[in-house]
C-alpha cells in the first residue's frame, strides 16, 4: 500500500513539472508609437540639371564659308601681302571636288609698306590693303562622285572687282598719315588640287588693270600671283 502511494507521488510530480516547463513565455509587446501633430515639411527639390557649354546666340548662328583660302598675294610692284579668301558655292552643285558650276569669292589682303621720314630719319610701317569680291565660273572638274575620295582637279575663270586702302604721309616731313581709296578690277585664272577630302593646294592669277602705263600711257595688265592652301567644310 505504502509503495503504491509514492509511485502515485512520483507520477504526479512529473506531471506537474512537465506543465511548468511547457507553458508558453509570452512576448513583451512593443511600445505604443505616439504621434505629435507638426508643420508639414515640404519635399525636397532635385538639384537642377547643369546646362551644357554652349556658344552665345550670336556665335551660334555664324555660318563659316565652304571653303577658306589662306596663303599670299605677290605683286612685282608693291611686293608680298598676306591673303585670306571665302569661296561660296551659289548653287548646290558646287564644292571644290563635285560638279561643275559657279561660286563667288570674297578676298583681303594686307600689305605692310616701309616709310623713311625725310626729317628725322626714322623708319617705319604703314599698311595697304584691299577687299574684293568675285565671280568665278568652273571650267574643268576631273572629280570623279561617290563616297570613294580620288584626289581632283579644278580650273576657273572669272573677275573681281573692289576697293584698295593705303596709308600716305600728309605732307614731307611729317609723321601724320592719311588714307587713300583706291577702286580696281581684275580678271583672274584659278586652279586647284584637292589632295585630302577636306584640303586642296591652289593658285590664281589676277591680271590687275594699271592706268597710265604701257604704250602711249593708256594702261596694261599687271598679273599678281596668289598661292595658298584651301581648307573645305
Amino acid at each position: 500500500m505504502l509503495h503504491r502511494i509514492c509511485l502515485t507521488i512520483a507520477a504526479l510530480a512529473v506531471l506537474a513539472v512537465a506543465q511548468t516547463v511547457s507553458t508558453p513565455i509570452p512576448l513583451a509587446t512593443a511600445p505604443a508609437v505616439v504621434t505629435v501633430p507638426g508643420p508639414a515639411i515640404a519635399p525636397v527639390a532635385a538639384p537642377a540639371a547643369t546646362p551644357a557649354n554652349t556658344l552665345p546666340a550670336a556665335l551660334e548662328s555664324v555660318t563659316l564659308p565652304t571653303n577658306i583660302m589662306i596663303g599670299m598675294s605677290y605683286n612685282q610692284f608693291t611686293g608680298a601681302a598676306g591673303l585670306i579668301s571665302a569661296l561660296e558655292p551659289e548653287s548646290q552643285s558646287l564644292t571644290l571636288g563635285v560638279a561643275p558650276g559657279l561660286y563667288a569669292s570674297e578676298s583681303a589682303d594686307l600689305t605692310p609698306v616701309k616709310y623713311v621720314n625725310p626729317s628725322t630719319g626714322k623708319t617705319g610701317y604703314l599698311v595697304a590693303g584691299s577687299m574684293r569680291f568675285g565671280q568665278h565660273k568652273v571650267l574643268l572638274n576631273t572629280a570623279q562622285p561617290g563616297s570613294t575620295f580620288h584626289p581632283s582637279f579644278l580650273l576657273a575663270i572669272g573677275a573681281d572687282a573692289g576697293a584698295s586702302f593705303a596709308s600716305t604721309p600728309t605732307a614731307a616731313g611729317t609723321p601724320a598719315t592719311s588714307v587713300s581709296v583706291g577702286f580696281s578690277g581684275s580678271f583672274t585664272l584659278s586652279a586647284f588640287y584637292r589632295f585630302k577630302p577636306h584640303w586642296a593646294a591652289g593658285v590664281a592669277v589676277r591680271a590687275l588693270y594699271m592706268s597710265g602705263i604701257g604704250p602711249n600711257g593708256i594702261g596694261a595688265w599687271n598679273p599678281v600671283l596668289e598661292p595658298g592652301l584651301v581648307y573645305s567644310k
